[in-house]
């Protein structure tokens, strides 16, 4: 009987919440559509939220938060061409908006954009030097880029600021197999596996780093863990190597 009631409790909110979204959007202020716009964003209709942050961005279009947020729909969407110029639009606007940076910078990263990522990520880390995230990004910014030199002394600075998360150590463990400096690798894999013992990308690479050491046996061992913890990359280098 409750559930019943429940139900039909909820319903009645949906139709009023409905009714409310039908009628003309007169008297709905940028907070209002703003807000709205967010929480479709939150609850992963992109779409809605999108109609939303256009309406937001017609009230004022001087806010360049508004157009930040429609980015991020946007680049949730895949187009990403569009999401750039929305988040240059609000750079412009703002030009000391360090998310903005950040999140035009990740926009370059899925094109593989990497220089334009560096720059934004370079822009972003000067308004908010205390951001470990930034310096991650970076980092893997000039992985890609093979400058593993700049992403290592950027892996570094993450870690200054917040030492117990394991990405930033098992990032920087790649980078060091990359520059063929194995054993600091390893280290580094070892302490990202020690802060999550469930890291399914950090056995992999453990278990690669230990084969190319020699150390079939331990590597191995790591793949198969790896692929427990659901590595598909583990899967098949088992089945060339660990036969």
């Amino acid at each position: 009987m409750n559930l019943k009631l429940s139900t039909r409790t909820t319903m009645l909110y949906a139709v009023i919440l409905y009714l409310f979204c039908a009628c003309g959007q007169e008297g709905v202020t940028e907070d209002q559509l703003k807000s709205s716009g967010n929480t479709k964003a939150k609850l992963g209709d992109y779409k809605a939220a999108l109609v939303d942050y256009d309406k937001a961005i017609k009230t004022n279009p001087d806010n360049p938060r508004l157009y930040n947020n429609r980015a991020a729909a946007l680049v949730e969407m895949g187009r990403l061409p569009e999401a750039i110029q929305d988040f240059s639009k609000s750079i412009e606007m703002d030009p000391e908006n360090a998310m903005a940076y950040s999140n035009r910078a990740l926009a370059f990263a899925t094109q593989r954009k990497f220089d334009e990522a560096v720059h934004d990520y370079s822009m972003a880390i000067k308004l908010n030097q205390h951001e470990p995230k930034l310096y991650f990004s970076r980092a893997s910014a000039y992985s890609d880029l093979k400058q593993y030199d700049k992403a290592i002394a950027d892996y570094n600075e993450a870690i200054k600021l917040t030492a117990n998360e394991p990405s930033f150590y098992s990032g920087r463990g790649i980078a060091k197999a990359q520059s063929k400096d194995l054993q600091a690798a390893l280290q580094d894999f070892n302490k990202a596996i020690e802060l999550k013992p469930d890291f399914g990308l950090a056995y992999t690479n453990r278990g690669l780093t230990k084969l190319v050491l020699g150390d079939k046996s331990g590597g191995c061992e790591d793949l198969h863990r790896a692929k427990e913890l659901g590595s598909t990359s583990a899967e098949k280098v088992l089945q060339e190597q660990c036969k």
